[in-house]
């Protein structure tokens, strides 16, 4: 098989390569030190709120100097200065959040693509069948499930429309949740197949993120308040960092696997 391997062979093969490439641009780990965000941001927009009143106590004074006046106009150039500073600050957080969920659906469909391919060329060069409608089935799913949200509508959303953030906390827990849990599935069967032609595919461990429910931290938020919207947030930023390193490792292996068993 190494001397004539078939074109589509090496065609899907080359696009799984490209698909693996890709994830040191789109699985994206984000510093936990943005959650100074959530901590500081609220702090920025009090002081901001606090030096706003203070102007326009002055500015509204019976008796004010011209040189005063000037003053009062400083203070609040410098108090909507530090609440655009915190509401930027939130903002790009967010965007940070959805645009990396955007990258890291787009790449995975991809591989997925790539691996159905793959599957298909090397049954026909061996002359095997493989049931593929089960695992099409199941990369279409996760299509119609893998949602693109607009990261800058969303962030923009999110400051100047009360408790909008909720919502994109809700979906952003329930989209990662329900992605890993379909493609899971979706791996397993492709797996199974790859062995059923003979690729020597070890079993691979998969670390899932901690099962979350978007709609029970939701609630806790509103309860709690920040302390709890400061856990929920840490999670958005750590959790998918679990989903990349099992993707990692099924990509490596299933690499070297396949290529091995056409080598051979």
């Amino acid at each position: 098989m190494s001397h004539n391997i078939d074109f589509e062979v090496k065609e899907s093969l080359e696009r799984l390569r490209r698909a693996i490439r890709e994830r040191e641009s789109t699985d994206i780990t984000i510093s936990g030190a943005w959650i100074l965000v959530v901590i500081f941001a609220p702090i920025l927009l009090a002081v901001s709120a606090l030096v706003f009143i203070s102007s326009s106590g002055n500015l509204s004074g019976v008796s004010i100097s011209f040189s005063s006046s000037i003053g009062g106009v400083g203070v609040l150039l410098l108090s909507l200065i530090i609440g655009a500073i915190a509401a930027a600050l939130i903002a790009v957080l967010y965007y940070k959040l959805i645009y990396r969920m955007n990258l890291h659906f787009k790449r995975s469909s991809m591989l997925r693509e790539s691996l159905i391919d793959l599957l298909s060329s090397i049954s026909r060069l061996k002359g095997s069948s493989v049931e593929l409608g089960h695992i099409k089935t199941l990369h279409s799913e996760l299509e119609l499930k893998e949602t693109r949200r607009s990261p800058g509508l969303h962030a923009i959303l999110s400051i100047i429309i009360p408790f909008y953030w909720l919502y994109v906390g809700y979906f952003l827990t329930s989209q990662w949740q329900e992605h890993e849990a379909r493609e899971k599935i979706f791996f397993k069967n492709v797996a199974d197949e790859f062995r059923s032609l003979g690729v020597n595919l070890p079993t691979i461990y998969w670390e899932e993120m901690p099962r979350r429910s978007p709609g029970l931290y939701t609630v806790l938020t509103l309860i709690l308040g920040g302390l709890f919207a400061i856990y929920w947030l840490w999670t958005l930023i750590k959790d998918p960092e679990h989903h990349f390193i099992s993707h990692r490792r099924f990509e490596d292996t299933i690499l070297d696997s396949i290529e091995s068993f056409i080598k051979s």
